[in-house]
């Protein structure tokens, strides 16, 4: 079967992550498609217990490379410390895809959370998730593959910078500082910086078995989830075409991860 998708059922904390690791010892690709760092996969194997909040938990698996999709937004300085944290335990290389379409989260997304309020409103992760989401449908983000234009990203901290000391007194970072370690993540992940729907669609065309690895749980989702106490992005199974750009076909295989008691 090409395509499994692995959603939580409830509102998260359902150990998707071990169910995804099992799964992709036969994948090829392993996809996160929705949520940020406000995920938590553990994963507990030969080499010990590592949590995931941006690398798909498939990809620790060997032959199964992880895709970091568009519907995601991504802390680039959570996913370095996550892959610091996976070399550390020896373990082997993990073969990561993110997508240029990919929002970043930026060091003032925590800040407007705390300050706006919603942090403590509704109790969120503090993690900037719902302001980077914001960014995004206000199409004022910034993308990876902005990244490859210097001048582009700089201009665009500049001016946000000067916004952002406008409405809160402070802006949480230094364009040319931030600018530089932009930059220096860019120079080293330019290759794997890629259209992320063309890999997917690749390796579905091709035959090859692809894991969905959904994050928090239907529960959260913003449309269907116990709103307004949910997440920002689409949990359910119907995210999977928001945040990849492809969709299921009639014969994949949903799983459903539930706790027996919660």
């Amino acid at each position: 079967m090409p395509q499994v998708a692995v959603i939580g059922a409830q509102w998260g904390d359902e150990a998707k992550g071990k169910i995804v690791h099992f799964l992709a010892r036969e994948a090829k690709l392993a996809v996160r498609f929705n949520g940020g760092p406000n995920a938590g996969h553990t994963v507990q194997d030969v080499y010990g217990t590592v949590q995931l909040h941006l690398v798909p938990a498939g990809a620790l698996q060997p032959g199964c490379a992880g895709v970091i999709a568009h519907g995601v937004v991504v802390d680039l300085q959570v996913l370095e410390e996550e892959l610091d944290e996976i070399r550390r335990q020896g373990r082997p290389e993990v073969a990561l895809y993110l997508s240029d379409r990919a929002h970043l989260i930026l060091p003032h997304h925590r800040l407007v959370e705390e300050l706006e309020g919603t942090a403590r409103r509704i109790g969120t992760t503090r993690r900037g998730i719902g302001p980077a989401y914001q960014d995004r449908v206000a199409r004022r983000g910034l993308r990876l593959g902005d990244l490859a234009d210097p001048e582009l990203v700089l201009e665009y901290l500049t001016e946000l910078e000067a916004a952002l000391k406008e409405r809160y007194g402070k802006a949480g970072f230094v364009p040319k500082q931030l600018a530089d370690r932009l930059a220096r993540f860019y120079a080293t992940w330019k290759e794997r910086i890629v259209d992320s729907r063309a890999v997917v669609a690749r390796a579905l065309a091709e035959g090859q078995l692809v894991i969905f690895e959904g994050a928090q749980g239907t529960l959260l989702d913003l449309d269907l989830g116990t709103y307004p106490y949910v997440t920002s992005s689409t949990t359910t199974v119907h995210g999977i075409g928001w945040g990849v750009g492809v969709r299921l076909s009639e014969g994949a295989r949903v799983i459903g991860v539930s706790k027996a008691y919660t």
